[in-house]
């Protein structure tokens, strides 16, 4: 089914954005941090431009397209921005022996995996 697609195209996307050559050195740092912003905004806008490319190549209309790549580009920030402030709060999160560090990466995806789902379900 063609509009399953878009999901798994919806997916993909991210993990290619998040875990790709995509992520310049600038934006792991700021990522990890949780500022400075517009490294993160960057990355968040790949992702968003991502979820438009998908869109469009899936015959979606433009104003959907644009409505979900926003959103796509606001939570993605928001997401990141937080993960990356509560892992300075907390600087033990970022040991990947520490258990709770895996809790909270399954948060993050969690989140990030929920708003290409929302997208699909808009769409």
């Amino acid at each position: 089914n063609k509009i399953n697609m878009i999901l798994y195209q919806l997916i993909l996307s991210h993990l290619t954005f998040d875990y790709g050559k995509a992520l310049t050195p600038e934006m792991i740092k700021a990522k990890a941090k949780g500022y400075p912003y517009i490294p993160i905004a960057k990355h968040a806008m790949l992702h968003a431009i991502g979820v438009f490319i998908i869109l469009m190549f899936n015959s979606i209309s433009i104003e959907k397209a644009i409505l979900a790549s926003s959103f796509e580009f606001t939570t993605h920030f928001c997401i990141d921005v937080a993960k990356g402030r509560i892992e300075t709060k907390w600087p033990k999160l970022k040991d990947d022996t520490n258990p709770y560090h895996w809790h909270l990466f399954q948060v993050d995806q969690a989140l990030h995996i929920t708003s290409k789902l929302l997208i699909y379900l808009f769409v």
